[in-house]
């Protein structure tokens, strides 16, 4: 059975967030000392690791909400590499390995694999593809639907390449909201009995844990939640994270369950996060920008 995205492939939308960024050049730590900072991964000069502390201090921040039950869903979305993942965040937050291990640790798994896709050294790394290979499922994960528009004729439902990133296409809608209800693959086909336009709907199979937006648009609104309709019932989505790109550098800004937004640069935040405020009281639009650093990745995680 597949999840539908609201009524008529309509998501509701909400009010948007936003979030106010610092970027810096220096690799100068600043130590806070607020407590309650989200845990962040410091920089590593010799081989370039920007995108992979952006991505896992957002992931480590989801986990940590409820560690057994995100153990089970990021072993259910893979298997290989957010499995070991979860395992090696669990060693950090017993005292068993540092942050930094649990980082390195997965960036060499994905090297052996992948060695040009994900160097060492100098060269830089795709934060969208190193987050595709994390969060590449390990079956499939949605369904396409052939339907035409002027009758009832349908064709069953086969099995899709659909995967937990999306990436924006140039006719994308107003938001991440619409976007997601919108799903589907261009086709030329016509029904075979009435010779109306075929259209291709993509739907889930089971609501995602863990969806991540591609952003290239200046003008796309990133919804504050998303919801499924999942057997009756609705299941939500929350913002979690968002990663910024500039001057060949990742950043990245979590949104915590108390609906307080932290800011993450492991040059110069290390191991903490800087609080950049209440979630509620950003705008929209500083949200595609910050400080001269571009939003690019979206992170949805299941409340």
């Amino acid at each position: 059975m597949s999840v539908k995205l609201g009524k008529k492939r309509k998501f509701e939308e909400v009010n948007d967030l936003s979030v106010s960024a610092k970027k810096t050049k220096t690799a100068q730590i600043i130590i806070t000392s607020n407590d309650s900072s989200p845990s962040g991964l410091i920089w590593d000069g010799d081989n370039y690791s920007c995108a992979s502390y952006a991505l896992f201090t957002v992931l480590y921040e989801i986990w940590v909400t409820d560690t057994k039950v995100w153990t089970k869903r990021f072993k259910e979305i893979n298997q290989h590499h957010l499995k070991s993942l979860s395992t090696c965040f669990n060693k950090y937050m017993n005292g068993q390995a540092s942050f930094e291990t649990a980082r390195d640790t997965i960036r060499h798994e994905l090297h052996s694999q992948s060695p040009a896709q994900f160097p060492y050294r100098t060269r830089g790394t795709s934060v969208t593809a190193l987050t595709s290979a994390i969060l590449a499922p390990y079956d499939t994960v949605a369904i396409l639907s052939p339907e035409y528009t002027n009758c009832e004729y349908s064709e069953p439902s086969v099995d899709d390449r659909l995967e937990f990133v999306l990436y924006e296409k140039e006719d994308m809608p107003k938001s991440t909201c619409k976007w997601l209800g919108s799903l589907e693959h261009e086709t030329h086909e016509k029904c075979p009995h009435c010779f109306s336009a075929m259209v291709q709907p993509v739907n889930f199979k089971s609501t995602p844990s863990v969806l991540v937006f591609e952003i290239n648009s200046r003008n796309i609104k990133v919804s504050k939640t998303l919801r499924f309709e999942q057997k009756g019932e609705t299941v939500v989505l929350d913002v979690r994270g968002l990663i910024y790109h500039g001057d060949f550098h990742f950043t990245s800004c979590i949104i915590g369950n108390d609906g307080m937004v932290w800011y993450h640069d492991g040059m110069t935040t290390g191991s903490s996060c800087e609080n950049e405020g209440d979630f509620d009281k950003f705008s929209s639009r500083k949200l595609l920008k910050c400080k001269g650093t571009k939003l690019i990745l979206v992170v949805y995680a299941r409340v």
